[in-house]
């Protein structure tokens, strides 16, 4: 490190990695910053006129967006790349679009996609992606509704969680556009007003739940919001965004028009500007001068700007992709997966006494492929979401390529596909939209709001001037790959072109095996032609592979698999009021399928609709509460049909509930089906859905509603034979409190079970309750807390993982532990997390290693590095509260006990067995019997440790032991682990006053002595912030209380001696760590009190 005065970004970046507080590394580097420079953070940093001309005339973000670099500190400031259907920098690979990807149900698939874009932005020199758009689209005519990812809250953000948490292994990522931003013609100048209620509940949900995911950046959008551009919102900005749901990353402005007044948005929470040096650039200077802005909310956005590079280059440093990772066959193949797992099909009718679909390419000689969109490549809009890629491959050439044995011949006219249909055995007919139809509406927006002029600098020279008429649409010299003047916007019609309808018309009446494939982004009303056709399906702007996809649905190599994140009404009537041009507007929670419910009209087509080429049966549905926010369902889901195919299990509160939804989604899993199998689904579901904004603050709308486990939204069994299974909703009570303590009267009693508990139960027993003592907040220390929100812990029985739990443990780990030691490879761990949660755990290495990766990931947080000791994870599950291994066999010990001894000792295996069924099952005789059974156990592990050889030997005294000798260091803390396993049922009895004979009191003795020991081994790491603070900080605590406990027994006289000062010195420790772990002043205070009537 060098000294202050040379401090660079490099300096800091040693400093976090060698353990320095990054606030505080942040802090010196901005110091180190002259005024110039901190203002140079707030924007970006090419002028204005020569970015807009790039833009217009070269490329749209061909390269990065820079944001506040400073060389002479070597900081890089922020490397923007676009999204969110791929990275937009370069050639780079073309997902389906969100809306499709959402259509996919399938979050651990848009995990992988995340993964992708992560590599490639980083391969291409970005540290910022912003493309994690999740506007809830109120009207399917937005233009910009292929961006995001449905109309539901609760799937907006499920997904735009999963691509945020896996970009961010890469690359910063950045969730727009906040808020209330689904109108595209008139998004610079409407006003959105909107209920505090509404806003909450429906329209920030989703934000919410990506900002507490621990994302890096939120972009502002051009709109205003209750009468103050979302720019400058200080509602939006500070009082929502950052003090009541806690954001510490930085806030970005859409671009060139993303804001109004420079020096407002600094004050009111903007942290940059951008792309380039604009109004802020001009004004902020004379702001500061004339005291309008005060420069400690110029560095308070630099602090946060700055914070975050530093955080993710340190956090990202082993992400290393190579350029070759842009559009690689890897990629490709994940993008043609994605596009076959989004299409949805919505009719598949019998010709012939036959479905048309799946395709049987043996009986087949010749196919139709027809439509002016057959044979183009429509990868969406051609806004700043556009992706680049080398090629694309069109309907026309998967179906080619899916069909090698197969003529496959193309009319792009009505006339000539009328032509062809009657000689083809089917046509397939493609129809939709491009980007002239609906996409980003950028240009002419000067013309249609012309005092957006004041926010740009003043064109003075010739080239400015041109650039300046070209932005307003009245010159065409900008170039080929540029942003086009007067293309999208939001669609004048939610029906399909007069030459589509035709076509369709055409040839339907001359071929009866038609199939119509729908590219769109949002709803098209049907009704006019549906009947005509019987096969039918949505293919979306499907990405640079999306010809193969539709190939491999249409004949079947893929399960149709696709469901509507959206609801698809039979007339426009149906929907809210949209005026793509207003100035105002009143946004409400009534829309999409929730509006269909309101006004009792069925929909064309339901919210989360869409057919599989086999069927399902679902029966057996239980639920219950994890938390005040989570529940966990299971259901039996069995596929009935003749093939293999994809069920989606879609969860919905019906409710009866006055001005609220009568069907509300609540969670969602996929699964896929082999003939005849069946299994039962677990997945967890959010009760936010169900809460109501009320006096500032969340809470249940009720406590009583019924789930419903459904193939789609109000599914009666009609169209797939399934009947949707209603139970009754757990029981949620919204008061409760987990830290509510009450006293315990002391009397003598048999102990519940005599195999070890937790930090706790300990704390729950009645020695240690005192009438005396009251504590205003309970003594208990909760898992550690984190940017990344880990999820509940739920109590499980033993052979059962969550899968959705697992997922955020997964998550975790692979965003702070995993990039410090990248030994394991993600899709594989991912794979086998999944498997173990739904088979549940074993006594293999695989599941060992899968329950490793959840406890890495459930403890990561401030406290805690990349890993835990696989030896101490038994330990960490009793701390978390979890339960320990499952048992599947007869031979597998009960939970709570160490594997069986590696020996053919049949004394040792007898007594091994003997003591572990009494020690799970006590009975009326006492422990008299156990002591020779224990002198086996404990003599085998004597037998173990004299075993090992001298190097890692652990013979010397705990203290003797260096610190840095790591192995040593877990060797005891194993030993000392199985000692007190060993000893507990003795020390149970102890503490409940029991009587025990000479023989037991020895062996409460040598358990007592146990503990001793743990807390003289523990101390070398009571003041240090490493990778089992949090463990340490609890068996510590653990430890002190049982030793205090047997003080205040019967039995004190069997105290070890130096107990005491052990006990005091871990108080000590508990007041050190007070301000990291909540609960710990409070356990402290306790066990002082307790310490002060010890004689």
């Amino acid at each position: 490190m060098g000294s202050h005065g040379e401090y660079t970004f490099n300096d800091a970046i040693t400093d976090v990695k060698a353990g320095q507080s990054l606030v505080e590394t942040t802090q010196i580097l901005l110091s180190q910053l002259t005024k110039e420079e901190r203002l140079s953070l707030l924007d970006g940093d090419v002028e204005f006129w020569p970015g807009l001309r790039s833009i217009l005339c070269d490329r749209y973000n061909r390269t990065p967006y820079v944001h506040g670099a400073i060389p002479r500190k070597h900081i890089p400031g922020i490397k923007f790349t676009d999204g969110p259907r791929g990275v937009v920098m370069g050639s780079s690979t073309a997902f389906p679009v969100p809306m499709a990807r959402g259509a996919t149900w399938d979050v651990e698939l848009e995990r992988r996609v995340g993964d992708a874009i992560g590599r490639e932005a980083k391969a291409q020199g970005a540290n910022y992606f912003a493309g994690v758009c999740v506007n809830l689209p109120r009207h399917p005519a937005w233009g910009r509704i292929q961006e995001t990812y449905g109309e539901d809250p609760l799937l907006l953000g499920e997904f735009g969680l999963a691509l945020t948490q896996s970009v961010q292994k890469h690359v910063m990522a950045c969730v727009k556009h906040y808020a209330l931003n689904s109108m595209e013609n008139a998004r610079f100048r409407v006003d959105v007003s909107v209920e505090e209620a509404v806003l909450h509940e429906v329209y920030l949900a989703h934000f919410r739940r990506i900002v507490e995911g621990g994302v890096a950046a939120v972009m502002s959008s051009y709109n205003s919001v209750n009468g103050e551009w979302a720019g400058q919102n200080r509602h939006l900005l500070t009082e929502i965004l950052r003090e009541q749901w806690g954001f510490d990353g930085l806030v970005m402005s859409d671009f060139i028009f993303g804001l109004r007044d420079a020096a407002a948005s600094v004050k009111n929470g903007l942290d940059i500007e951008a792309p380039f040096r604009q109004q802020r650039a001009r004004k902020l200077p004379q702001a500061l001068e004339s005291g309008e802005l005060d420069w400690k909310y110029v560095d308070r956005a630099c602090e946060r700007i700055l914070r975050k590079q530093i955080q993710f280059t340190v956090r990202t440093e082993d992400s290393q992709p190579s350029p070759d990772v842009v559009f690689c066959d890897e990629h490709r193949a994940l993008a043609r997966e994605v596009a076959a797992r989004s299409m949805v099909l919505l009719k598949n009718d019998t010709v012939d006494g036959k479905a048309v679909l799946p395709l049987q390419a043996e009986s087949l000689s010749r196919v139709a492929v027809v439509g002016r969109l057959a044979n183009i490549a429509n990868t969406g809009d051609r806004g700043s979401s556009q992706v680049f890629p080398p090629g694309v491959v069109t309907p026309l050439d998967g179906i080619k390529a899916a069909l090698p044995g197969t003529e496959v011949l193309f009319a792009d006219s009505v006339a000539k596909a009328e032509q062809l249909a009657s000689q083809v055995d089917v046509v397939i007919c493609i129809v939709g939209y491009t980007h002239e139809d609906e996409g980003e509406y950028v240009v002419p927006a000067l013309q249609d709001n012309p005092a957006l002029r004041d926010t740009l600098p003043p064109a003075t020279t010739a080239e400015e001037r041109e650039t300046l008429d070209i932005f307003e649409g009245n010159s065409d010299k900008g170039g080929n790959g540029g942003i086009k003047a007067g293309a999208g916007g939001d669609r004048t019609s939610l029906r399909l072109r007069d030459e589509d309808e035709k076509l369709i018309s055409a040839v339907t009446a001359h071929n009866p095996r038609t199939i119509v494939s729908v590219i769109t982004a949002g709803a098209v009303i049907m009704e006019s032609w549906k009947d005509k056709v019987p096969a039918l399906l949505i293919s979306w702007y499907s990405g640079s592979e999306g010809g193969h996809g539709l190939g491999d649905v249409l004949l079947g190599k893929v399960d149709a698999s696709g469901r509507l994140p959206f609801s698809i009404p039979t007339i426009e009537a149906h929907l809210p009021f949209f005026n793509r041009n207003a100035a105002e507007i009143y946004y409400e929670r009534w829309f999409g399928q929730h509006m269909l419910d309101k006004l009792g009209v069925k929909a064309g087509f339901p919210f989360g609709f869409g057919l599989s080429y086999t069927t399902f049966a679902v029966d057996s549905i239980v639920a219950e509460s994890v938390d005040k926010e989570s529940i966990q369902v299971a259901v039996n889901v069995q596929n009935t049909g003749r093939r293999p195919g994809r069920f989606i299990a879609q969860a919905y509160a019906v409710t009866n509930i006055p001005d609220f939804p009568t069907r509300v989604l609540l969670g969602f899993a996929p699964v896929d089906l082999d003939v005849g199998q069946r299994t039962t689904m677990r997945f967890l579901a959010s009760t936010r859905p169900i809460q109501q904004w009320k006096a500032g603050t969340f809470t249940l709308r009720t406590n009583q509603i019924q789930l419903e486990v459904a193939s789609f939204a109000g599914d009666g069994g009609a169209q797939q034979q399934l009947t949707p299974a209603l139970v009754p909703f757990p029981t949620l009570n919204p008061n409760s409190d987990s830290n509510t303590t009450s006293t315990v009267a002391r009397e003598t009693q048999r102990p519940e079970s005599l195999l070890p508990e937790n930090l706790d139960s300990v704390l729950k027993w009645p020695v240690l309750q005192d009438v005396n003592y009251q504590m205003t907040q309970g003594p208990g220390i909760p898992s550690p807390s984190s940017d990344h929100a880990s999820p509940a812990q739920p109590s499980l029985d033993g052979d059962e993982l969550n899968p959705n739990i697992t997922n955020a443990y997964l998550d975790n780990f692979f965003a702070h532990v995993h990039p410090k030691n990248p030994v394991l490879d993600e899709p594989y761990i991912r794979r086998l997390v999944r498997k173990v949660s739904l088979e549940g755990p074993s006594w293999d290495s695989e599941s060992c290693l899968a329950l490793l990766v959840c406890a890495n990931g459930a403890i990561t947080g401030p406290l805690l590095a990349p890993s835990i000791s696989a030896e101490d994870l038994r330990i960490l599950r009793w701390e978390l509260g979890l339960p320990d291994f499952g048992t599947r066999i007869s031979l597998e010990p009960p939970q709570r006990f160490p594997t069986l001894p590696l020996t053919d000792d049949e004394e040792i295996l007898r007594a091994w067995k003997d003591m572990t069924t009494r020690l799970s099952e006590p009975d009326n005789n006492g422990l008299s019997d156990l002591a020779d059974i224990s002198e086996i156990y404990k003599q085998q592990l004597v037998a173990c440790l004299h075993s090992l050889p001298s190097t890692v030997s652990i013979s010397d005294l705990p203290c003797q032991t260096p610190e840095t000798d790591v192995l040593r260091f877990i060797l005891q803390g194993r030993s000392t682990y199985v000692n007190e396993l060993i000893t507990w049922p003795y020390i149970a009895y102890a503490v409940n006053d029991m009587p025990l004979g000479h023989t037991e009191q020895g062996w409460v003795s040598k358990g007592l002595q146990a503990h001793l020991e743990r807390l003289e081994v523990n101390q070398a790491g009571f003041y240090h912030r490493h990778h089992g603070t949090w463990l340490m900080i609890r068996t510590s605590a653990r430890s002190a209380c049982i030793l205090l406990a047997v003080a205040r027994s019967s039995m004190r006289d069997l105290l070890p001696v130096g107990w005491k000062e052990a006990v005091e010195a871990t108080v000590k420790m508990l007041d050190f760590w007070q301000a990291d772990v909540e609960g710990l002043a409070a356990l402290a205070g306790l066990l002082r009190h307790l310490m002060s009537y010890v004689t």
